[in-house]
């Protein structure tokens, strides 16, 4: 795995003082989304430029899962509750 990467995950968890819960790269491998235990936030790291930004999913249960779309920018948020966002990178909504 690449350093830079690993480093950043690890910096991610340290700083938001959570366990990491879930992650997912998107169909083009250059956006990593991390969910952590107890934010509303989903973190994504962009791989090309290692900028991060953050989404926030109106969820307000801890998040459980997430998953990319096979194609596109979609990004699947749930939670264990079954409450469920979606997030079109593109549009940024």
């Amino acid at each position: 795995m690449n350093n830079s990467l690993t480093d950043y995950v690890w910096g991610i968890m340290g700083y938001v003082g959570r366990a990491c819960t879930g992650f997912g790269w998107d169909v083009d491998g250059d956006l990593l989304a991390i969910i952590t235990s107890s934010s509303p936030h989903v973190i994504l790291w962009d791989a090309n430029t290692g900028k991060k930004s953050q989404v926030d999913t109106g969820l307000r249960d801890a998040m459980s899962c997430v998953r990319w779309s096979k194609r596109g920018s979609m990004l699947a948020v749930g939670t264990a509750r079954g409450n469920l966002t979606i997030y079109n990178h593109s549009t940024a909504k």
